[in-house]
């Protein structure tokens, strides 16, 4: 079985120095403002009122410091009832984190992030108290830890900016013809407690191997995580959404955490761009059961 506790309500976030614009300074607390999550620090801020919208006339130019300074979300949370008896086999998921980050709960270290566009995944289990828990996640100043890279690297050729090569981070972000530079912060996707018992889906792949007119063959192929030993079944199916009818699906028993599956689709409805065809698409669908229960 695979349980959830959303991580979404109550985070505050400040910045790690108070070298601010006056202004701002003076209007945020200790325990710092709160925060929308999923977000940015750029959002909260301008929620807030401590800075003007930046996409009104030059405001662009007066929020450039937000990005110079490295910013603080930091959540106390209770464990639900039912888990505070039994913590074992308990993941923080963080869908996305932008950028540079390093994760702390109750002062142990968890481990750092540098990639937005990735979903981080710790065991959180010996870590987590009944009632009270500090998840604090400290986010570093993009710009300055491209600089810091670029001295490390060398220079590299990039148009509007150089820093943004640097990172795996969204290249708008840095500012483009159409857009104005603001390097974001902030944990921009879902964060969440995970518990597993048995197994989870640790990836999961579709690859078109060869189509032509009246045939596609296809292969899908997964990755799983045992947490316990158990009889898993991976249960896949191929649907056209319009009609409900099911193109192909298998079902078949898994005791290794990698597996793959070939097959073929006759008369494959395809895909084509704007101008050319109907962009259709299929609807993959994967279940795991385990113990002949659906997971």
């Amino acid at each position: 079985m695979r349980e959830m506790f959303l991580l979404h309500e109550g985070w505050r976030v400040f910045p790690k120095s108070n070298q601010l614009p006056r202004a701002v300074k003076e209007k945020i607390p200790a325990s710092g403002i709160s925060a929308i999550v999923p977000g940015t620090v750029h959002q909260d801020l301008m929620r807030h009122h401590l800075i003007p919208d930046p996409f009104y006339g030059k405001n662009e130019e007066d929020v450039q410091w937000v990005h110079q300074q490295d910013w603080i979300y930091r959540l106390v949370f209770q464990l639900p009832e039912d888990w505070q008896s039994n913590k074992e086999n308990v993941f923080l998921v963080c869908e996305g984190l932008d950028t540079i980050a390093h994760i702390y709960l109750n002062n142990h270290p968890l481990g750092f992030a540098k990639n937005m566009f990735l979903t981080y995944r710790f065991p959180v289990s010996e870590f987590l108290q009944p009632e009270r828990n500090v998840l604090e996640i400290q986010f570093h100043s993009p710009t300055k830890y491209a600089e810091a890279q670029k001295k490390e690297i060398g220079e590299l050729y990039a148009s509007h900016s150089m820093e943004r090569v640097f990172l795996r981070k969204a290249q708008y972000s840095f500012g483009w013809d159409w857009g104005p530079s603001l390097p974001t912060m902030g944990i921009w996707r879902p964060i969440y407690l995970e518990k597993v018992d048995d197994v989870r889906v640790k990836s999961f792949r579709f690859h078109v191997l060869e189509i032509h007119a009246n045939e596609a063959h296809i292969r899908i192929e997964g990755e799983l995580e045992f947490i316990e030993e158990a009889e898993v079944d991976v249960e896949l199916q191929m649907q056209e959404p319009e009609s409900g009818k099911y193109v192909w699906q298998q079902r078949f028993s898994v005791d290794v955490s990698t597996w793959s599956t070939e097959f073929r689709i006759k008369n494959p409805r395809l895909w084509w761009p704007n101008g050319l065809g109907e962009p259709f698409l299929y609807a993959l669908k994967l279940r795991l059961w385990v113990k002949g229960v659906c997971v």
